[in-house]
């Protein structure tokens, strides 16, 4: 079986999973989310490493201790001075479905397993003159954990660790870091 068949056969599963495990619950949770972070990733020297601090925004449904988040993500660097620089975009959508091990008052620890797509697209100028190479979308593989924090009843924090593995699953493309949304219960 290809990775992509994997793929799409493990999310089914878990969706289902998370949809037949709720049958019998009373109550669901909806909500938006705004988060940013620091991701570490490998140069291409293979040996350094540089911080990434993406943005991310999207949706989500709470029900009993099952979550599922769709999530969209991005950052920028760019490299080099006025006469020569590099500009890398990349841009990943995710979605993940995770589980709540317990509801304690305030925190809560969870797990959650990222399924989705990203590409990269880099940027080169020289003495005013821009090439862009435009990166086709390739799959992503990732997984947190973190705590889930209620600030009020409408409010809530999620600070988590976060590995994210992307273009054909490689580890030399693979980002690791804290990450930290912030929820707003609809």
């Amino acid at each position: 079986m290809s990775s992509a068949a994997g793929g799409k056969c493990f999310l089914l599963i878990v969706l289902m999973l998370f949809i037949s495990s709720q049958v019998f619950a009373d109550t669901m949770q909806r909500f938006i989310f705004f988060g940013t972070g620091i991701l570490y990733e490998k140069n291409n020297d293979n040996v350094s490493e540089s911080a990434r601090l993406p943005l991310g925004l999207g949706f989500g449904f709470q029900k009993n201790k099952w979550h599922l988040r769709g999530e969209y993500s991005a950052f920028r660097t760019i490299d080099g001075n006025a006469s020569a620089a590099v500009a890398r975009e990349h841009e990943a959508v995710l979605i993940w479905p995770g589980y709540q091990f317990a509801d304690f008052d305030i925190w809560s620890p969870y797990v959650s397993v990222g399924v989705g797509i990203g590409r990269t697209n880099v940027g080169m100028s020289l003495n005013g003159i821009t090439e862009t190479a435009r990166g086709s979308w390739a799959g992503i593989f990732a997984i947190a954990t973190g705590w889930r924090g209620m600030w009020t009843s409408n409010f809530s924090v999620r600070p988590e660790l976060r590995y994210e593995s992307t273009e054909s699953f490689k580890i030399k493309d693979a980002r690791t870091g804290v990450f930290l949304h912030l929820e707003y219960l609809l």
